[in-house]
């Protein structure tokens, strides 16, 4: 089927180069809904010193969603024309079915010949046969982190050329505290803290109800298709150590309660900014509002949940590909190495993110820490068959966060010879004891939903 459907594009792919001859070829610009409109890039036919005659394409297609990126990109395909004599054509591309209409397009001869994708979706593109290898030598641990590798990695093929990523980090505040080693440490510090830090409101707070931030307590010890999120045979989310980050996770809620309710990353951000929460967790995306803040402010890694129990948060990364049914491969792939690899010391400046590959320097020495963060990240899956698995995750944490315990956890101990602390010890297992046994259901009934639509 696969042979079959790559034999038609070709076939039709010859006719629409012999038509550019005359006719010329498409371009997608976008309007301001963010859908695409036609206009015409020229080919013609140049004759070499041979007398034989061969299709010279004036520009390329570049497509993407992001109109973040759009500064940035105008500014490699300026570069890019001045080197190689090729033009650009940037082309902001609704992301409704976006892999779907860069195959319509190849087939019609609207070619994306480089495309920005999120490596979730590079399953869905190599399978369509839309998306060639990446063998350029610069694409290796030398210059990108594993992880942007990884990600762009399908079945032991380098296919995409990472570009940028969104992730999560830990902040706190530079003038009362120091980085935590773990989230233990900080209920510790809660409990005898007695509110003497001027300005402070909360000690920890983060958007709990969005899984971007809470992935990281989860994320050490879930395996959903293997290091490269491409193999359908590992699905490994019900395990123990899972069950047991998740119980820590909400027993977290227990002892620091904050309403999920009012935790709205923006406002959340915001008053940290403001001085009002000493803890709290970042996002790459708002890296300018952090930069400019009136805050001494530090940046870590995400802390451990206890001394057992690491934590890994999720990077949600973007790559370039190039389409082999381009009519200029080469100078695609040119194109490619030149937005993900020669211009990233450029990528902040424009975008006010950071790039995958790896930098000489950061605009804030605290970003460094960002850097190591993404390197421990994990990614999430490619596999098309369980695109729905961000959703379920999402609503059993949610779900195990919001749980009320009031009446589950209360015991009476009449053992007049313990002390406090060891009656306090023993309601503390009693209640981890129930989390637990809720918390197991729950993530045997997410691990039995996803090996059922993988097979």
């Amino acid at each position: 089927m696969k042979k079959s459907i790559k034999k038609i594009i070709s076939m039709m792919l010859a006719m629409v180069i012999f038509s550019t001859l005359c006719l010329g070829c498409s371009k997608d610009n976008a309007t301001d809904d963010g859908t695409a409109e036609t206009t015409d890039s020229k080919a013609e036919a140049v004759t070499t010193e041979t007398g034989t005659q061969e299709v010279k394409i004036d520009n390329i297609n570049l497509w993407y969603t992001d109109e973040v990126l759009t500064q940035y990109l105008t500014n490699c395909a300026i570069h890019f024309r001045e080197e190689n004599g090729v033009g650009v054509n940037l082309n902001l591309i609704s992301s409704v079915d976006y892999v779907e209409n860069i195959y319509q397009g190849t087939k019609e001869g609207n070619v994306a010949d480089v495309y920005i994708i999120n490596t979730e979706s590079l399953e869905k593109a190599y399978l369509a046969g839309i998306a060639a290898e990446n063998t350029q030598p610069e694409y290796t641990s030398v210059n990108y982190p594993q992880i942007a590798l990884n990600a762009s990695t399908y079945h032991g093929k380098l296919v995409g050329y990472p570009l940028y990523y969104d992730t999560t980090f830990f902040m706190y505040n530079k003038d009362y505290v120091e980085a935590p080693l773990t989230f233990e440490d900080i209920i510790e510090f809660a409990n005898v803290y007695m509110g003497e830090y001027e300005g402070i409101e909360t000690i920890l707070q983060w958007d709990v109800h969005d899984l971007f931030f809470s992935y990281g307590f989860v994320g050490a010890y879930l395996d959903f298709g293997g290091a490269c999120g491409d193999d359908a045979s590992i699905i490994n989310i019900a395990n123990k150590e899972v069950i047991e980050a998740l119980t820590a996770f909400k027993q977290i809620n227990q002892s620091l309660y904050f309403d999920a309710a009012d935790s709205n990353y923006e406002d959340v951000l915001a008053d940290f900014l403001a001085g009002k929460i000493l803890y709290t967790m970042g996002s790459t995306a708002d890296l300018e509002e952090i930069i400019v803040a009136d805050i001494n402010y530090g940046i870590c890694t995400l802390p451990m949940i206890n001394e057992e129990l690491n934590t890994k948060p999720v990077s949600i990364n973007y790559t370039a590909v190039v389409n082999p049914y381009s009519s200029n491969k080469e100078m695609a792939a040119a194109l490619a190495k030149g937005i993900t690899y020669e211009h990233a010391e450029e990528f902040y400046s424009y975008v006010k993110r950071l790039p995958a590959r790896k930098l000489s320097e950061y605009p804030n020495a605290e970003w460094q820490h960002i850097a190591e963060q993404y390197e421990s990240s994990t990614i999430l899956p490619k596999l098309m068959s369980t695109t729905n698995y961000w959703l379920e995750l999402e609503s059993m944490l949610n779900n195990i966060w919001d749980r009320q315990l009031d009446e589950e956890t209360e015991i009476e101990i009449e053992d007049d010879t313990l002390t406090e602390d060891e009656q306090m010890q023993i309601r503390q297992a009693y209640v981890a004891n129930i989390i637990r046994t809720f918390v197991t259901e729950d993530v045997n009934m997410l691990q039995a939903l996803m090996e059922q639509q993988i097979n």
